[in-house]
């Protein structure tokens, strides 16, 4: 016998283990950020920042790759690629109460990492 989940019901690809059922109700919003950082900032200190930053509606924060570009970047820095999942449990977010969300993000990693957002 196998047995599967419901779709959605618990993705653990996408859940940080704060989103239960009942989030699942309301749509998300995907945004993706593509920071330049320090060569020394990790990914556990930026996601660490990304998450402390987004408050109650972060489901879910996702690495998904480094690139370096030293004659554009600096030799000492690299470009992080990671995406957010932001979900309300209560509501559906509006576009303005995600964008704060994002812009918190943005400044977060600024005043933490330096980070530089590419836009």
């Amino acid at each position: 016998f196998f047995f599967h989940a419901q779709p959605g019901i618990r993705d653990p690809l996408w859940s940080r283990g704060l989103g239960d059922v009942y989030k699942r109700q309301f749509p998300y919003v995907d945004r993706d950020f593509n920071f330049i950082v320090e060569e020394s900032v990790t990914w556990a200190e930026l996601k660490g920042t990304v998450v402390e930053s987004s408050g109650d509606v972060l489901e879910h924060v996702q690495f998904r790759e480094v690139f370096r570009n030293p004659e554009r970047d600096g030799a000492s820095k690299k470009r992080v690629l990671l995406s957010v999942r932001l979900r309300a449990s209560h509501e559906t977010l509006t576009g303005e109460q995600a964008d704060k969300v994002c812009q918190a993000i943005i400044e977060s990693s600024k005043r933490e990492h330096q980070a530089e957002l590419l836009g």
